[in-house]
């Protein structure tokens, strides 16, 4: 825990996977964390160098995971770090600054690097631009006059950093030097302390992950993802309908496309939270998820069911569903239109996703059987996450 003593200063490094965030906090801390020299990300949650002095000030760096991670998608990645940061608040903490690394070496900056700056500005907050540091690095790896070409772009355009400067932001280039470093550290602790806008919104104004500005922004990237996913498979179908060679190969596509949609769909119920999620469903789409999870075993365990717990706990969730059932079974020819299609059957459409897409026999079914939807509902709320609450006394210190 990070103290909360005026003579420490706290401050969050940020960036892409890969942009140097492990190994400048190494550099200037003396610390010995792992850095993501390949392909693979090394820091999977928040880490902390080792504390150091400047000008007689202890400094307590955050390494934080960094979106466009090769283990966990983005959605994961921004719990990790709001909740960390929820923690802080909560315990009376407040960052310094946020120093935000970017690879003067990368090309051009592409839409992840710009969705994660937005990310950024999001957490913070644009009254709290101020508080921010912009570091290029790696200049090493490119020739000088290309780095400051690009160094300029990226000061004037205001997809990229323009607006967040004019906000007060500062921007530094780092040489890989103890000396450029300690010049970066010095900008920052001569900040005030300040309450970050997702701070405010989460534990304030108590608001939900996905009711955040930061939340909002990915669950509308999340949204607008899929839209393009089903529209370019729509395309793709009526372009080759009556082409049977082409319809063949347009399987793996489809599928590739479920795949990416059940992704993007758990990234969706990691920022909602797997209760809100399940509650946003309408009854109709539960209780078919449910149908779904008895029948096909492993198939039917979609990320809703994942992020409930391991094996043994979905094991024991279908085990009670099933009971429920038996006592009230669906009609197989009516299980057959709620079951998704292996690939090899032939069939080209995506699985049912919205109550309106679902067979009307099996509404009937529930219309039926009226008291299933609460049944499904009682097993398996009983495996929502505990909540934890939180203390309402105030934040300042008693002496």
């Amino acid at each position: 825990m990070l103290s909360k003593s005026s003579n420490k200063v706290s401050i969050a490094v940020m960036g892409l996977t890969g942009s140097g965030k492990s190994t400048f906090i190494n550099l200037i801390s003396g610390s010995d964390l792992p850095a993501s020299g390949g392909l693979n990300s090394c820091t999977r949650d928040v880490g902390f160098g080792s504390p150091f002095q400047v000008d007689g000030r202890e400094i307590n760096l955050i390494d934080t995971p960094g979106f466009d991670d090769t283990n966990k998608n983005d959605a994961e990645i921004l719990k990790v770090i709001t909740d960390f940061l929820k923690e802080q608040f909560e315990a009376g903490i407040t960052l310094h600054g946020v120093i935000y690394l970017y690879r003067i070496s990368d090309i051009r900056m592409g839409g992840v690097s710009r969705r994660s700056f937005t990310a950024l500005r999001n957490l913070c907050g644009d009254d709290n631009l101020k508080n921010v540091v912009i570091v290029t690095n790696m200049w090493g790896l490119v020739k000088q006059e290309d780095g400051e070409a690009r160094e300029t772009e990226l000061k004037t355009n205001p997809t990229f950093f323009k607006v967040a400067l004019e906000r007060g932001a500062q921007i530094y280039r780092h040489d890989n030097t103890i000396a450029s470093a300690e010049k970066i550290i010095r900008s920052v602790t001569k900040n005030h302390p300040r309450e970050l806008s997702v701070q405010h919104e989460m534990v304030t104004l108590e608001r939900a992950l996905s009711d955040t500005t930061v939340g909002l922004q990915v669950k509308g990237e999340l949204e607008n993802y899929i839209t393009s996913l089903r529209s370019e498979v729509e395309k793709l179908r009526k372009e080759h309908a009556e082409d049977e060679a082409a319809m063949n190969d347009l399987k793996a596509e489809v599928e590739e496309a479920r795949s990416s949609i059940a992704q993007v769909k758990k990234q969706m119920i990691v920022l909602l939270g797997v209760e809100r999620a399940w509650r946003s469903m309408p009854p109709e789409e539960r209780v078919a998820m449910s149908v779904r999870l008895c029948v096909e075993g492993d198939k039917g365990r979609t990320a809703f069911w994942s992020l409930l717990g391991g094996r043994e706990t979905i094991d024991f969730i279908c085990g009670q569903l099933q009971k429920e059932f038996s006592k009230r079974p669906v009609p197989w020819e009516i299980k057959e239109k709620l079951l998704l299609p292996s690939p090899d059957e032939g069939s080209e459409r995506l699985p049912a996703q919205k109550a309106s897409e679902l067979p009307p026999q099996f509404k009937d079914w529930i219309d039926k059987n009226g008291t299933v939807v609460e049944t499904v509902d009682k097993v398996v709320k009983k495996h929502f996450p505990t909540r934890r609450r939180r203390s309402r006394w105030p934040r300042w210190n008693v002496v």
